[in-house]
């Protein structure tokens, strides 16, 4: 609950049940990796807007019973991963 109720919208995402964190391109964290080792990830929100990234974390896989709260729910879908 905390990493998604700090976060502005289009910095996190739940697709098929499990939830990421989209930080700034170039921004190098954890002893200077980036996520995934910058692979391009292009996501496309629930409302529409398509986000490019090469900075996605993976937070895990949200829990059943919290998947059914509105705000734990898929609010974007991974279009590609390269």
């Amino acid at each position: 609950m905390k990493k998604i109720k700090k976060r502005e919208p289009h910095t996190w995402f739940i697709a098929n049940g499990e939830h990421y964190v989209i930080e700034p391109d170039g921004d190098k964290n954890y002893q200077g990796f980036v996520g995934f080792s910058g692979a391009e990830f292009n996501i496309r929100f629930n409302d529409g807007t398509l986000v490019t990234s090469h900075n996605v974390w993976y937070q895990g896989k949200i829990p059943e019973a919290f998947r059914a709260k509105h705000f734990y729910r898929d609010n974007a879908t991974i279009i590609t991963k390269n």
